[in-house]
């Protein structure tokens, strides 16, 4: 039996890096995961857990690249994942297609970010709309995740300051998601996304003109108004 060795450290992983916002070392980690992986894909091109694995990382890079401010490359890797999880899509069980489809989803919504923050609102505007054609087309779908989807969508818009009626509406649409997964599962991140929500919700109706409701909205994001929610729904659940 091996004895234990107390000076021996298990290497982190790209996840456990960036969860500590060691976002430079996490970004090596995922890259070196990434060849890897490649390299033996080689040899097993219709794997398709080692091509989901590949696209994975790619995803995990882009969020790194993202950290780093370097949003032009994230966009490309971010671009790179999605194209993967799109062919594995068309392959692979159709029992499993949409879950394929709702990873791709999420790599395609965070590309457009990517995009709005490198400056490239046109293609950011199109990724944006992809991402929740994705959502909306797949059978099931969590509130959570819808609503962040829709507020990208909204965010991208109010950026470019076009297609406004339409990004309000799916920032009505996501703090209705927001309130449902709430009454589901009350905690506070789910408030915390809320505001995130509501800040957008004024940056649009700002875009629109609309100063005064715009700053009520956002003075109502700054005072966490919510904060007491949780603990209030709660307290009723348990009677």
């Amino acid at each position: 039996m091996a004895r234990w060795n107390p000076f021996k450290t298990k290497r982190a992983t790209g996840e456990e890096l960036y969860a500590a916002g060691r976002y430079e070392e996490a970004r090596a980690a995922f890259a070196a995961a990434i060849t890897e992986n490649q390299q033996r894909l080689q040899s097993r091109l219709d794997d398709v857990e080692l091509n989901a694995a590949i696209a994975r990382d790619l995803n995990n890079l882009g969020l790194c690249l993202g950290r780093l401010r370097r949003f032009g490359e994230a966009a490309k890797v971010f671009a790179g994942a999605a194209a993967i999880f799109e062919s594995i899509e068309q392959h692979d069980d159709p029992v499993r297609r949409a879950l394929w489809q709702a990873l791709r989803a999420g790599t395609v919504q965070s590309m457009a970010g990517a995009l709005g923050d490198a400056g490239d609102l046109d293609q950011a505007l199109a990724a944006s709309r992809q991402a929740l054609d994705l959502r909306r087309g797949l059978p099931t779908v969590e509130d959570t995740e819808m609503a962040r989807t829709l507020r990208m969508f909204a965010h991208v818009r109010a950026e470019a300051g076009v297609e406004l009626d339409e990004a309000l509406s799916a920032l009505n649409d996501a703090q209705a998601r927001h309130m449902n997964a709430i009454s589901k599962s009350p905690d506070m991140a789910t408030v915390d996304e809320i505001y995130t929500t509501e800040f957008v919700m004024a940056r649009v109706l700002a875009r629109q003109g609309k100063a005064a409701e715009a700053q009520r909205v956002e003075a109502m994001a700054r005072s966490r108004h919510l904060d007491a929610l949780p603990t209030m729904m709660r307290n009723q659940q348990r009677g």
